[in-house]
């Protein structure tokens, strides 16, 4: 008699434990997501370092880029990689988001995607300014300059 209820609580202890492990508890620390080499859509990082090239893609009316680096008192080369099939998009440089103060890069160009070009940015100062497509207004963003 003594075997037959040994049996039933193993099985039992080891359910809830089983159990007890594949429920998320909350440890106080942040959660670990499991890597993926093959993720939707990453997160466009922020850059770190400033840099004289950049490629910035525009795809479905959106830049995959909202922050850019540059580095000071440098020539600028933007690719702008166009992978909306035949929409226009440009690349601007404002002083800032309302678009009262001069432009500051003024594009020549237009490139009808699927298509690259490239823009090349004269030297600027450290600061801060705006850039869009002049074409979508939506599409825009921020260059650092250091």
């Amino acid at each position: 008699m003594r075997r037959w209820f040994t049996l039933p609580t193993l099985l039992f202890a080891l359910a809830l434990t089983v159990s007890a492990c594949s429920t998320a508890k909350d440890t106080g620390f942040p959660a670990i997501a499991a890597s993926s080499s093959t993720s939707a859509s990453p997160s466009p990082s922020v850059p770190t370092t400033p840099v004289t090239a950049v490629t910035i893609i525009a795809k479905s009316i959106q830049w995959d880029l909202k922050q850019l680096l540059f580095q000071a008192n440098k020539k600028i080369t933007v690719t702008v990689d166009n992978q909306d099939s035949a929409v226009p998009h440009n690349f601007a440089i404002w002083a800032d988001p309302t678009r009262t103060n001069k432009e500051i890069y003024t594009p020549t160009k237009d490139v009808t995607g699927v298509a690259t070009l490239a823009y090349q940015i004269p030297p600027l100062k450290a600061g801060t300014y705006y850039f869009e497509c002049d074409i979508h207004k939506n599409m825009n963003g921020t260059v650092t300059v250091k």
